[in-house]
């Protein structure tokens, strides 16, 4: 519960930071008092004003997301830790294809064919076996 909270207070302090460095950068152009400064202290200032509110509505928004993610955890933890496996190795699944790509195609693409084939090879014989009881103890 704690980490949470502090993943998003984290997030919430270096946006804050970098709020502030921006109205010190803004204090800094407007003592320069160069025309062109000036126009970019505009700017800066117009794009921080309309910032801060979407920002306030993300902070809500993640807020209010985070304590529904609580709440489902803590009524169904089995399904969240099942759900997470999955999207786990969904992701490692991904990882796997994507980085396929990139190593050449004579060492990992080679040797997942060739571990297909006889992953194939040596489950056949299983496959018939149980296609013949299946059918002979078809109920039906």
């Amino acid at each position: 519960m704690k980490t949470a909270m502090n993943g998003s207070g984290r997030a919430g302090a270096s946006i804050e930071e970098f709020l502030i460095r921006m109205r010190l950068l803004l204090d800094a152009l407007n003592e320069e008092g160069v025309e062109a400064t000036t126009a970019l202290r505009e700017r800066i200032s117009a794009s921080l004003d309309t910032l801060e509110p979407r920002i306030e509505q993300w902070r809500k928004s993640a807020a209010a997301t985070t304590g529904y993610v609580r709440e489902v955890v803590e009524d169904h933890p089995w399904s969240a830790v099942a759900t997470g496996a999955v999207a786990g190795m969904a992701v490692g699944c991904a990882a796997a294809l994507i980085a396929a790509n990139f190593i050449p195609e004579s060492d990992l693409s080679g040797r997942a064919a060739e571990y297909g084939r006889r992953a194939v090879r040596y489950t056949r014989p299983y496959v018939r076996r149980a296609r013949k009881l299946a059918n002979n103890y078809w109920p039906f």
